[in-house]
């Protein structure tokens, strides 16, 4: 990942914040770990707090770069319902990392899934299009 940096500031290892999964186009945070290596979280990361040192950065954004988002789909508890999400998730050319489901309520499924996404106005897009369809109630980044 790249990120516009201010002077003096060479040697610094980053890593994304698992507990967040920022994505181009999130505000984001830097926090110094203890080793002086430097984790991204997005802004408005509760685990924030855990750090003494926290900079703000921003993103110099390399479309041709895959970042994990988290989402979670709620949808009706049908096989077909599993078949045409994914297929709407395949065919916005978002890759699925991981795919956990588990039945809802009786008639629903949660969905909680990783996807490889170049930014968040793609997550956006893919989000607001699964959104469309009567057999999902809701989908959103976690």
């Amino acid at each position: 990942a790249q990120f516009s940096k201010k002077k003096n500031v060479t040697n610094i290892i980053f890593n994304f914040a698992k507990c967040c999964y920022p994505i181009p186009n999130d505000k984001i945070i830097g926090a110094v770990h203890k080793n002086k290596d430097m984790i991204i979280h997005k802004a408005q990361c509760k685990n924030l707090s855990k750090y003494e040192l926290t900079l703000p950065i921003r993103w110099e954004i390399d479309a041709s770069k895959k970042y994990i988002a988290q989402v979670k789909i709620i949808s009706h508890s049908k096989v077909e319902s599993l078949l045409r999400i994914i297929e709407i998730i395949t065919n916005k050319k978002v890759s699925i990392v991981s795919f956990n489901i588990r039945l809802f309520e009786i008639f629903f499924y949660k969905i909680i899934a990783e996807l490889e996404v170049s930014d968040s106005d793609m997550l956006k897009e893919l989000l607001f299009t699964l959104e469309l369809n009567t057999f999902v109630y809701c989908a959103q980044r976690i």
